[in-house]
């Protein structure tokens, strides 16, 4: 599985983030709050939900050689697609459902929400919504990845 190690590498640079992060919060005086415990599950998340693309990308990838270009494009328009710049909050509430579909509308307001102590309530059916999604891509990533792996072996 060299999508997992691929996902495993970037869980420990998101460690050593956290190190440093910390590091800076004590620096500052700064004492984190019982908030701080959400990013646990938030990371479990993340990961499923990186799994599931690494997963599916990979399978994409040997099969379709060219694949690899289109990568870095739809990485670049899923992040301006989900609210890393801006919150979510910008979006008309009877809209939130459709963004919250995209999985990183909930992981991303979830670490904003606990690391900034802003949490609000329509949050919650968010991070259940991009939950739900993440659990989808997840399985959805490795089924596929699965089911293709025998060519792979041929293929690479």
């Amino acid at each position: 599985f060299v999508p997992a190690s691929v996902v495993g590498g970037a869980l420990v640079d998101m460690a050593l983030s956290f190190l440093v992060m910390f590091g800076l919060m004590a620096w500052y005086g700064v004492m984190p709050t019982w908030n701080i415990l959400a990013l646990a599950p938030l990371m479990v998340l993340l990961m499923l939900c990186s799994l599931g693309i690494a997963f599916a990308l990979s399978a994409l990838t040997v099969s379709y050689r060219d694949f690899r270009f289109v990568i870095p494009f739809m990485t670049q328009a899923w992040m301006f697609l989900s609210p890393v710049f801006v919150p979510d909050s910008i979006v008309p509430p009877r809209f939130r459902w459709l963004a919250a579909l995209n999985p990183m509308v909930g992981i991303i307001e979830g670490f904003r929400s606990s690391l900034l102590h802003k949490f609000q309530p329509w949050q919650l059916s968010e991070l259940g919504i991009s939950t739900l999604s993440c659990l989808v891509l997840f399985v959805f990533g490795l089924y596929f990845f699965r089911r293709t792996e025998r060519r792979i072996a041929d293929v690479a």
